[in-house]
């Protein structure tokens, strides 16, 4: 107000002010809420503050900030920012959750590992947790009580299981009746022919075509050897079976695989001769690998004899151990001979090029390779075979690559009284499982059938008594997860072959 031609003080003016958040222009430069912000969020654990702007009056969201995560990680961070790392609520310790498995985290780190029932962890690793399974899934309970038994072999598909094994009888006589259980039902197979002792049996399946290969020894004559081709149908179980005589010094061994036109097809190889040589008196008895090819598909059991090595060559007197596996276009056969020139003991690979059998591969010896016809599992280019070593307390491991040849042999000492081993294949590698009386270890291999860390080994039981001694271990592969049968003995005479899951340990 002007007074006496002088301005007077200014009254009830305003100054200008700070600029603060409530949509006025505080600071009377024109602009209003401009520049006004503030510190938001945490600054705690992993959480970083953001800032809060303001806009027409009220604050804006939190922006370049790191707020709290839902759950927390094993890793000794603080996700949700609540002061505490690796903790589920507060106060209460962390679980640790993979696939199949299970854990807790101690300081920073998944421990205290665990598997569920029926899965094991091959890697070691937590992350992909335990992935592979060795519960099987099959229909029915194949058992017999029986006295001891000389040997017993098993197959599985999805629907159906096949279990043969042979009756140790109690005169000094090797071998045994042979009995066939087809889903745990016994089933007439060579019931008709002349011979009803046996001294070995295999078994593979394909698909539900299930094949038993059986060997008898026969005093004075030629030996036997008996193939069945079991299938079920309408009325129970289709059997289509044939008997050869042939002079088979070593075991049979049996694989099988789906041609190029879609039907399965066998391949049973032994080291002898084939029912068109016994004929030639020139050959020994002995001096040849002989390969017998079956068609599965057909309508009869159709089934042709080939030479796979030549048994006119002399620095080979004799052949033991054979083993074969399928491969994605035929077959590889395996067998130890023995030369007459050398005196030593040679591992030897053939394979089905389509035009014939070659040799691809070789490893040689002074003593036996194996102490018995070995296992075998094929996964991709390599094939694992596994058997007792020279010591029936050693475990020998030797690893075959297609188009590579042999690689070095693993042994280990499992102590007295070992069991033939198993071996099956996984999605990493292999699985190779023996053991002696009370119960069996897992070892395991990788893809390329090198023994993974002592680590590794896991202990299978099956379950039921406890107290039951195992002695031996059969797999099968071919389904998910795969299926095992087993001969356990929990006394002086009672003895039983079964079928059913695996508890991993």
């Amino acid at each position: 107000m002007c007074a006496g031609g002088a301005w007077g003080p200014c009254v009830d003016a305003r100054d200008p002010e700070p600029e603060t958040c409530n949509d006025r222009d505080d600071d009377c430069d024109g602009d209003v809420d401009e520049a006004v912000v503030r510190a938001c969020g945490q600054d705690v654990g992993l959480c970083e503050p953001g800032t809060e702007r303001c806009v027409a009056g009220a604050w804006g969201p939190c922006e370049g900030g790191v707020g709290p995560e839902p759950v927390e990680l094993c890793d000794g961070l603080d996700q949700d920012c609540d002061g505490a790392p690796d903790e589920a609520q507060p106060g209460e310790p962390l679980d640790c959750v993979a696939p199949h498995a299970s854990g807790r985290c101690v300081q920073g780190a998944c421990a205290e590992f665990r598997c569920e029932t029926g899965w094991l962890n091959t890697e070691g690793a937590f992350a992909n947790g335990c992935e592979h399974g060795c519960g099987p899934a099959i229909r029915g309970q194949a058992a017999a009580q029986t006295l001891p038994l000389r040997a017993f072999a098993f197959a599985a598909s999805d629907a159906h299981a096949v279990l043969a094994y042979l009756q140790a009888e109690a005169d000094a006589e090797p071998g045994g009746p042979l009995t066939v259980l087809f889903d745990g039902v016994e089933v007439a197979v060579g019931d008709d022919m002349v011979v009803t002792r046996y001294v070995d049996v295999q078994v593979v399946a394909a698909g539900d075509v299930f094949l038993v290969v059986a060997l008898a020894r026969v005093p004075r004559d030629d030996d036997r050897l008996l193939l069945a081709r079991l299938r079920a149908d309408d009325d129970g179980v289709d059997i289509d079976q044939r008997f050869d005589s042939v002079r088979i010094p070593s075991t049979p061994a049996v694989a099988v695989r789906v041609d190029a036109n879609g039907g399965p097809e066998a391949l049973v190889a032994f080291g002898g001769l084939s029912p068109a040589q016994t004929a030639d008196p020139l050959l020994d008895d002995d001096a040849a690998l002989v390969g017998l090819r079956v068609d599965l598909d057909a309508p009869g059991l159709v089934a042709a004899y080939e030479q796979i090595e030549d048994p006119s060559q002399p620095q080979i007197t004799s052949w033991h151990r054979s083993a074969v596996a399928a491969t994605s276009d035929g077959f590889v056969v395996f067998g130890e001979s023995l030369s007459l020139l050398t005196q030593t003991f040679r591992l030897e690979a053939y394979r089905d090029d389509g035009m014939g059998w070659i040799e691809t591969g070789h490893a040689s010896g002074a003593g036996h390779l194996l102490q018995e016809a070995p296992r075998t599992a094929r996964r991709g280019d390599v094939v694992l075979l596994a058997s007792r070593g020279s010591r029936r307390a050693d475990l020998r491991v030797v690893p075959y690559t297609l188009g590579v040849g042999f690689g070095n042999a693993h042994l280990t000492d499992l102590g007295a009284g070992t069991t033939e081993p198993a071996v099956y294949a996984t999605d990493t590698g292999f699985v190779v499982v023996a053991g002696g009386p009370g119960s069996f270890q897992a070892r395991f291999h990788d893809a390329a059938g090198l023994p993974l860390t002592e680590a590794m080994v896991t202990a299978i039981r099956p379950p039921g008594d406890d107290q039951a001694s195992l002695y031996a271990l059969r797999v099968d592969a071919s389904v998910t997860p795969p299926a095992a049968a087993w001969w356990v003995q929990s006394g002086q005479d009672r003895v039983s072959v079964q079928t059913g899951a695996l508890t991993c340990e």
